[in-house]
């Protein structure tokens, strides 16, 4: 009974639910373009910076754009700040041009419903008049004669005048004609002006008689609210007591139908009852007839035990005789299975190798092809002497990545400064660097000496050196330092120093570190250079690295650069020798 209530009521809840829950949505409202913004500040930097051409340029543009978008407040607040350069005499703008900027401001006020300024009429007045349409300059100036009052008419009319006076496009006739229809203009404005105010003293007199009257209907009016209050009081306990019997009728109805609820419930739940009680007794019923059924099969399952135990005997002894010779099968299986093992690794390996050996040879050729297309194509000496100066780079370097794997590379280990040995290989191309606008920094304390191969670590730096100033832009940096490294605390001695190489370029892309920087700094020399994931210039820095003990360690932040870093250890402090 307690599941079937449950169940009606959450059938009610799920169709009140949406019903009571749903408000009104709110009004989404677009915010404004990120161009438009872009363009705005461009402009008023423009125009802080003097560049008042390129701001006109600029607001122009956005008075488009608003325009294209029907945005009349963008449209206005853009051909205002191009008119106040024009006033300000930053821009010079011909007569029909800001004649249009001025039908642009008007229409936008007119579509914002805002009213135009006397002072805007007479500049349009002004405009108008240097173009040769006086009919309009005219219109333009009386309208804004008779939107202003005494004072400003006065001032508004005398610079109107001496603003006509000064311009060469106007001659002396026409600007004593606009004078005169304006200060008769003036004048009409005037007498309308002493007409109104003695409107206003006749519109005091009259104003203190409704006074009076107003005082005498005031009396009336609170006699006649107080019989109102009375019938009103009347009127409000009838509709209170109204309001009484309907609520009692509402619950009357409600308790009805709760009660009728009820009814149907406990009926349903007796029938329910009723029909569970005979299913129970027919189930019964057919439990009694199955057991007796299960009894007699018991018994024949007795009988068949016997006869299966026997015969499990007789499986058994043929079950250890097969097992004897399956035993002698898995031995001769096991040495099939080792002799298959060795061959499939023996095959595996040779794929290996020979995949290697093309996906090198791919390398080679992919990183020879450019010096090689510069040497058959370019006409120019000395980029043909460098092209042949970056083969003979890649083939003493392909040399020594061969060397290395076949174990024959001789490492010619040397005491040498650190900061001296940077600042030397880096020389080369820090006009490169200076061309491209980047900052070269190099920070490697001067007192540290190392104990390494000075050909083959100089070449990492210049190849990571190359790298940080390609992925670098105008007016980055590169920052080389140098870390000291100690042997286990920080007050035990230094062993050798961390060399690091950052720009602030572009990061390298997540596809790309996983595709080749990961391996650089996971996998040994040889399987990078099996794997044929990268070009010679990498794979000769794992090389250089793996062959003093060392690796390197890329690490890469998005918008902020790539960092390459890689620890050599200390030697021996000697003379520098230039």
């Amino acid at each position: 009974m307690y599941r079937d209530l449950r169940i009606g009521l959450g059938v009610f809840l799920l169709f009140w639910a949406p019903m009571i829950i749903a408000q009104p949505g709110s009004k989404l409202t677009s915010q404004p373009a990120g161009e438009l913004r872009e363009l705005g500040v461009s402009a008023e930097k423009f125009v802080e910076a003097g560049d008042y051409q390129n701001a006109y340029n600029t607001y122009l543009k956005l008075v488009k754009a608003y325009q294209q978008r029907a945005n009349q407040a963008g449209v206005l607040e853009n051909v205002n700040k191009i008119i106040e350069l024009h006033q300000q005499k930053k821009i010079t703008l011909p007569n029909n041009t800001l004649n249009y900027y001025y039908t642009t401001q008007q229409n936008a006020r007119k579509a914002l419903n805002l009213k135009t300024s006397p002072q805007n009429y007479l500049d349009m007045a002004e405009v108008q008049a240097k173009s040769g349409n006086m009919k309009l300059a005219m219109y333009y100036a009386e309208k804004g004669l008779r939107l202003s009052n005494n004072a400003e008419t006065a001032d508004l009319l005398s610079v109107f005048i001496k603003n006509l006076n000064k311009s060469s496009e106007i001659n002396n006739n026409t600007a004593a004609n606009i004078k005169d229809k304006l200060q008769a203009v003036q004048k009409e404005l005037l007498r309308k002006d002493n007409a109104l105010s003695r409107l206003r003293r006749h519109n005091t007199l009259l104003r203190k008689q409704v006074i009076s009257q107003a005082e005498d209907i005031e009396k009336l009016d609170r006699d006649l609210k107080s019989e109102k209050a009375l019938a009103s009081n009347r009127q409000r306990i009838n509709g209170k007591l109204e309001s009484d019997n309907n609520r009692r009728k509402w619950w009357n109805i409600v308790l009805l139908f709760l009660a009728l609820a009820g009814v149907i419930v406990a009926a349903y739940s007796a029938a329910k009852l009723y029909f569970n009680g005979r299913r129970g007794k027919r189930v019964k019923q057919e439990l009694m007839q199955r057991n007796a059924e299960l009894l007699t099969t018991k018994a024949k399952l007795e009988d068949a035990e016997d006869t299966i135990s026997s015969q499990t005997d007789e499986l058994q002894d043929k079950k250890y005789t097969i097992q004897r010779h399956l035993s002698e099968i898995d031995g001769r299986k096991e040495e099939l299975v080792e002799i298959t093992e060795e061959s499939l690794a023996i095959k595996k390996k040779l794929d290996e190798v020979k995949d290697s050996k093309v996906q090198l040879a791919e390398t080679i050729v992919q990183d020879l092809k450019k010096p090689l297309d510069m040497v058959l194509r370019s006409q120019d000496l000395v980029a043909i002497k460098g092209a042949g100066s970056q083969m003979k780079k890649y083939t003493e370097e392909m040399l020594v990545i061969q060397q290395y794997l076949n174990q024959a590379l001789e490492i010619k280990k040397g005491d040498y400064n650190f900061h001296q040995m940077v600042q030397n290989t880096i020389e080369p191309w820090m006009e490169r660097a200076n061309k491209k606008g980047v900052g070269v920094v190099n920070e490697i304390p001067t007192q540290y000496w190392g104990l390494f191969d000075k050909g083959l670590i100089s070449r990492v730096i210049e190849k990571l050196f190359r790298k940080a100033i390609q992925h670098t832009i105008t007016g980055g940096k590169v920052i080389i330092t140098g870390k000291p490294i100690h042997e286990n605390t920080d007050a035990s001695p230094i062993v050798g120093l961390e060399l690091t190489i950052t720009d602030s370029g572009a990061s390298i892309l997540y596809d790309e570190f996983q595709k080749v920087f990961k391996p650089l700094m996971e996998m040994d020399a040889r399987s990078f250079t099996d794997q044929g994931i990268a070009g010679i210039d990498l794979t000769f820095c794992k090389v250089a690295l793996e062959s003093h003990k060392t690796s390197m360690n890329v690490v890469t932040e998005n918008g902020k650069g790539t960092t390459f870093s890689f620890q050599l250890p200390l030697g021996t402090p000697q003379q520098i020798v230039e």
